[in-house]
């Protein structure tokens, strides 16, 4: 009896498995896919897939910033001293990602960390190979009970699931702050100070530990997670993020504004304008 029972419930597993697969339909724009040989075709459809807005050009040697030129230290990095050794992310912060990234943080969809964590495990992997284990910028309790859920935690278990990366809850934040997106970086250090503190400092004595979160923003919060982490014993810190927001002033020589897809949905626009205007009428036709 037993052992129908762990078969059919196999079987159920099996059911729900194929039919929550995220790899059914774009999650971006919903159109129906087909699966493909990246990653990105594995989640998005082909339009979309080639609109994503990956950080693959120059970036900064040390936040992974997008930049116009090879560079060391962008503007933001020059003149400070940063507890972490060096930041990557697998996109500059723009659509279609900036909306799926609020989506995983605000509208409970959770899924959408596995999506996610699926670009920032091959950003791991390229640029944290030597790291011992990988950890995620922690909520207070009251945070965590309000939501529910830490989406910094989701997109972490996801690269550990796919990396083989060792996962530890590292850090916790013993105190409540003020929403910061509206405050520039020294606010939000200020905002930050002494709210991190270490559990375990045995677990992270003398290793490398990279820290996951979903934007780096001002970096102040990556800051205050690191320093902590380097305070508690750690010999390195990493950050890795879903997404790094580009200097305003980078962004605009870039071409960034108004981002990739919206770019996309412009020239198809334009393409299907000029072939209605190609187009024979009516009148002619008869």
């Amino acid at each position: 009896m037993s052992n129908l029972k762990e078969k059919l419930l196999g079987v159920w597993k099996a059911v729900k498995h194929e039919f929550t697969r995220l790899d059914r339909t774009c999650n971006n724009c919903g159109r129906e896919i087909f699966g493909g040989d990246t990653v990105a075709e594995k989640y998005f459809c082909k339009d979309c897939a080639e609109n994503l807005p990956f950080n693959n050009g120059f970036v900064c040697s040390h936040c992974g910033r997008r930049t116009v030129a090879p560079t060391e230290l962008c503007d933001d990095c020059t003149g400070f001293e940063s507890s972490f050794a060096r930041a990557r992310s697998p996109f500059y912060y723009a659509p279609p990602v900036d909306k799926l990234i609020r989506d995983t943080k605000f509208e409970n969809r959770r899924y959408l960390a596995e999506v996610l964590g699926s670009f920032a495990a091959d950003t791991f992997e390229k640029n944290f190979s030597d790291a011992d284990m990988i950890t995620f910028v922690p909520m207070s309790a009251k945070e965590r009970k309000a939501k529910g859920y830490n989406h910094a935690e989701l997109i972490c278990r996801s690269i550990s699931k796919l990396t083989g990366a060792r996962q530890e809850e590292t850090i916790v934040k013993v105190a409540e702050t003020d929403r910061q997106a509206r405050l520039g970086r020294n606010d939000r250090l200020k905002n930050l100070k002494s709210v991190f503190k270490v559990r375990n400092k045995a677990l992270i004595e003398g290793k490398t530990v990279v820290l996951t979160d979903d934007v780096l923003t001002t970096g102040a919060t990556a800051e205050a997670c690191s320093a902590a982490l380097i305070k508690g014993g750690a010999k390195r810190v990493y950050v890795l993020t879903i997404a790094s927001v580009t200097d305003p002033k980078v962004a605009r020589a870039l071409g960034q504004e108004t981002g990739g897809i919206k770019n996309s949905l412009k020239k198809r626009a334009r393409k299907l304008s000029k072939n209605a205007e190609r187009k024979p009428s009516d009148k002619k036709r008869k």
